[in-house]
């Protein structure tokens, strides 16, 4: 079978024939549900789907994540049977893609910006780049050697990528270039990162219940540490302004950060006492940045949002921003998906249907929608 190069913005791939692309078929634009009473279900719609609750069905195993691309047409769910399935979220939902190529579960997705590119980390100590139009996977990354539990991808400007893995490393990669732009050393299994736009903040968080944010322009240790989780971190999220980063743990809290670059008159006056210290002052520079980093960590922990559940099985259990950072949605072991208001941290809805542990839940970027996905096999797409 011949191949021929394509373009791919700065990257240049090998992709299928014509006769072979397994090329994306949009749903045409429905009617306006939005305000209409549906005589079925006996509620006024808030959506355009097809009914307000969609059970999608295909994965043989557990589902552990599940995106909406950005442009909300697409979801993207995988897990533990290694393959990765692209539905429609309008009409009747079809499974239109399958993409094949890791040997173990699947822990994680991500959705480059233009909804172009699909990221993901698995269990087989890999992560992938997917080019979602043809189907095929654009690169491999096998910098790691354990499992690859996190991914995160810059959704604007240059395309850059995190992965955390269980080898006790996180690296930033620039999608152009086969090697890691920068490698950072945490000691300890990595179970969650985050990475900003620009690629200049990491932030990881994993087994020692503390999240790290490492300055790739400067440091190898990290400039600040957030204490306050009492067990596993599974997940992290930055907002889309990125002055509030989002942290799900097995200690059943989620935690809302302020990450922004300030320095109150408290933290003036600490830094003061902190300087005219005498054993401060006999310490070498080394030593000095890093008190100077425990003073800036503190006072950032502006919200406790409790009521999700983490269970034996100690799954990756993910929580993200919705509706433009205003609400939390989050997976939980108690078989509940659960939507919380960022403000008040109140819980806003606790919705039933599955049968298994909810391992995430995202928002849709337009609309009232949620997908859920679980250790059941099976995702729901609902309304709110």
């Amino acid at each position: 079978m011949t191949k021929r190069a394509a373009p791919l913005g700065d990257l240049t791939v090998d992709i299928a024939p014509p006769s072979k692309r397994l090329k994306l078929t949009t749903m045409p634009e429905s009617d306006n549900k939005v305000g209409q009473f549906d005589e079925k279900a006996g509620v006024n719609r808030t959506s355009n789907l097809k009914s307000p609750t969609m059970l999608l069905e295909g994965h043989t195993g557990a589902v552990y994540t599940s995106r909406f691309s950005p442009d909300g047409v697409h979801v993207a769910s995988a897990g533990a049977d290694k393959c990765i399935l692209l539905w429609h979220v309008y009409g009747d939902c079809e499974n239109h893609t399958q993409l094949k190529g890791h040997k173990n579960s699947i822990l994680q997705l991500q959705w480059s910006g233009g909804s172009d590119l699909l990221f993901s980390a698995s269990a087989d100590f890999t992560a992938a780049i997917w080019n979602v139009e043809y189907g095929v996977r654009v690169k491999k990354i096998k910098e790691h050697s354990s499992f690859v539990n996190s991914i995160y991808a810059t959704t604007r400007g240059q395309q850059y990528l995190a992965t955390a893995s269980d080898d006790g490393s996180a690296n930033i990669f620039d999608i152009r270039m086969r090697a890691p732009l920068r490698r950072f050393d945490t000691t300890y299994q990595v179970t969650a990162c985050a990475l900003s736009n620009g690629a200049t903040k990491l932030y990881t968080g994993g087994i020692e219940n503390e999240i790290k944010m490492f300055d790739a322009r400067k440091f190898a240790k990290p400039i600040m540490n957030l204490k306050f989780h009492s067990d596993t971190i599974t997940s992290l999220s930055l907002s889309k302004d990125e002055r509030f980063l989002l942290s799900n743990a097995m200690d059943k809290n989620i935690c809302i950060w302020d990450i922004a670059s300030f320095v109150n008159k408290q933290q003036l006056q600490q830094l003061a006492n902190l300087k005219q210290n005498e054993q401060f002052q006999r310490m070498d520079a080394e030593e000095q940045q890093e008190e100077i980093n425990k003073v800036n960590s503190e006072n950032r922990l502006i919200r406790i949002v409790q009521g999700i559940q983490h269970n034996h099985e100690r799954l990756l259990i993910k929580s993200n921003w919705a509706q433009n950072d205003k609400k939390i949605c989050s997976g939980s072991s108690d078989k509940m998906a659960y939507i919380f208001d960022v403000d008040s941290g109140k819980m806003e809805y606790k919705l039933p249907g599955h049968k298994g542990s909810v391992n995430e839940v995202d928002h849709h970027p337009l609309e009232p929608i949620i997908v859920s996905g679980s250790s059941d096999k099976k995702l729901f797409l609902g309304e709110l």
